[in-house]
């Protein structure tokens, strides 16, 4: 059982950084075939599917894209469907059987292309002829029958007396003339008069039933017998696949119940437990939808915004009215242990950051129960719906939100905290001032089990090149995002855009930024160089927070210089 265990935590731990390596091209490559394949573009979908299983050859039921998303990855079964859709019917049966080996795609999709090729080989094959007993004989019968008759004796006997003067002279035939053929209708056992390798056929006599084919002539029947053959083993391979399937899931569930039974034996129960045993209650969700509603101390008045994770309710505390935002997951995400983990690391790590350039936490998330938190309300919009508006931001107004984001991240980096997903989406401006907010994917630096993590957390328009190859990500990856924060404000857009996020990433590890004194002329020299240094490749060579902050500060006294 140990070994067991080791064997699958070796295979975890050689997967995870193979997909953080390979993810910025093979998934680009698998959406392209699937979107070839929807279109009817088969050749184009084949040559997209084998690019991405040359990239990442290992199919998967759940992988990882990019920033949070997870796509199911069944390439093997993909390019079966557009390899029978241009008639490539034995590569397509090397793909079906590369689909079983992996023993991830779906059973259903792979049973359905199966038999699309079991089909499309049945409507290929041609009927053959039945081939004549005198083969490579210089008897021709014209008009004889394919098929030999039904009751072959009675026949026999019904034309034995007329055969016997239709046969040959003693002398040899020769092979270069046809015998002659008798006017009136041909004889069905002609062909067991002549003898292909005897020198002469006088001595034969007429038989009562047709002769057997010899060993080298080939059967009618052999073909279909081996395809029956290999029908029956592909049956066989498909059945022991399977088993082995349900045999490691069947193993691997076992392992899983003792190890939880053990864990609540011994009274560890871990915060993924709590998590998932918590149950939503679906009154409060039904009052959710008729606002407002009370939940805890607080009375939820409207909706502020909703994203992927949850939804924020702006409302205030019944105490003493403080207007606050309260942050409450979705249904369907509570139900996501990974998801409650980090929502209630967020809010630990709202204990730890008190800042006024930061948006604090006023009553983190309950133990048990519906998990929620409340923020303090910032009366204002996010940087980006400011830049949305006003395009363009002036240099002066772009040194005091710098320096106001380059303050939240100075204090979350002494604590210890990573922002990872720094974007215009995250800063409130409320009167000309920033305010950075939602830690949601924050992580506390050297905390165990969590910087080791080779997956991109955050969002590929302001990643780092390191977040994008499973390095260890640090407080210079939110500098990068601030430098290119800060790009944007002075020139209205992002320096780097695509219609595909992957090509986005791709642009961050390789691009050179574009040159920021040409797109804004009026932009001091040393603010152009600042950003520059904020966005280099190596996050060794960025500049540290204070010195940023200095840079900064000076400029916002001395704006001519």
């Amino acid at each position: 059982m140990a070994i067991l265990r080791v064997g699958c935590a070796a295979a975890i731990l050689f997967a995870v950084p193979v997909a953080a390596q390979n993810q910025t091209t093979f998934g680009q490559a698998y959406e392209e075939g699937q979107a070839a394949q929807r279109r009817g573009d088969h050749a184009v979908a084949v040559a997209a599917f084998r690019r991405a299983l040359e990239l990442h050859p290992q199919s998967s039921a759940r992988l990882l894209t990019y920033g949070n998303n997870f796509t199911s990855y069944y390439p093997q079964v993909y390019l079966a469907e557009s390899l029978l859709a241009l008639g490539k019917l034995d590569e397509a049966a090397q793909a079906l059987d590369a689909s079983a080996r992996s023993k991830v795609e779906p059973l259903y999709l792979r049973e359905k292309a199966e038999l699309r090729l079991k089909e499309l080989r049945t409507a290929r094959k041609k009927p053959e002829p039945v081939p004549t007993p005198a083969q490579g004989s210089p008897t021709v019968a014209p008009a004889a029958p394919k098929e030999p008759p039904k009751n072959p004796p009675e026949k026999s006997a019904e034309r034995l007396p007329t055969e016997k003067p239709q046969q040959p002279s003693p002398k040899p035939p020769d092979p270069t003339t046809k015998l002659p053929v008798p006017a009136p209708k041909p004889i069905v056992l002609a062909p067991t008069i002549v003898a292909p390798s005897g020198p002469s056929v006088s001595g034969l006599e007429p038989v009562e039933k047709p002769p057997a084919p010899s060993a080298s002539a080939p059967s009618p029947t052999q073909d279909p017998l081996n395809e029956a053959s290999r029908q029956l083993s592909r049956l066989t391979f498909m059945f022991e696949v399977t088993a082995l399937v349900a045999v490691v899931g069947g193993l691997g569930y076992w392992i899983f119940r003792r190890r939880k039974k053990g864990r609540r034996k011994r009274g560890q129960v871990n915060e993924r437990t709590v998590a998932m045993s918590q149950p939503i209650s679906g009154e409060l969700m039904a009052r959710l939808q008729h606002l407002p509603t009370d939940l805890g101390p607080y009375t939820l008045e409207s909706v502020l915004g909703q994203g992927s994770f949850a939804t924020t309710y702006g409302g205030y505390r019944r105490s003493d009215h403080l207007p606050v935002a309260v942050k409450i997951p979705h249904a369907h995400m509570i139900q996501d242990a990974d998801a409650m983990n980090r929502f209630r690391q967020e809010t630990r790590l709202g204990a730890l950051l008190d800042h006024p350039t930061i948006v604090c936490l006023v009553d983190p998330s309950p133990e048990s129960g519906l998990p929620w938190m409340a923020m303090e309300l910032v009366e204002g919009e996010t940087l980006q719906e400011y830049m949305g508006h006003k395009g363009k931001l002036e240099i002066q107004e772009v040194l005091q939100l710098g320096a106001e984001i380059t303050q939240a991240l100075s204090h979350a980096h002494g604590k210890g905290v990573v922002h990872r997903d720094l974007k215009p989406a995250n800063v409130m401006v409320s009167e000309g001032h920033a305010k950075v907010m939602d830690f949601g994917i924050a992580r506390v630096l050297d905390t165990a089990g969590l910087t080791a993590t080779a997956f991109f957390l955050g969002t590929p328009a302001y990643a780092a090149p390191e977040s994008l190859k499973g390095s260890r990500v640090g407080p210079p990856a939110d500098r990068y995002a601030l430098g290119i924060m800060i790009f944007e404000m002075l020139v209205g857009h992002a320096p780097f855009q695509a219609e595909h996020p992957l090509a986005v990433m791709d642009m961050h590890r390789s691009s050179e930024l574009p040159d920021l004194g040409t797109l804004r002329p009026d932009a001091p020299r040393r603010l152009v160089r600042l950003v520059e240094r904020l966005t280099t490749k190596n996050p060794e060579e960025r500049p540290e927070d204070p010195e940023v902050l200095t840079i900064l500060e000076e400029m916002i006294k001395h704006p001519e210089n």
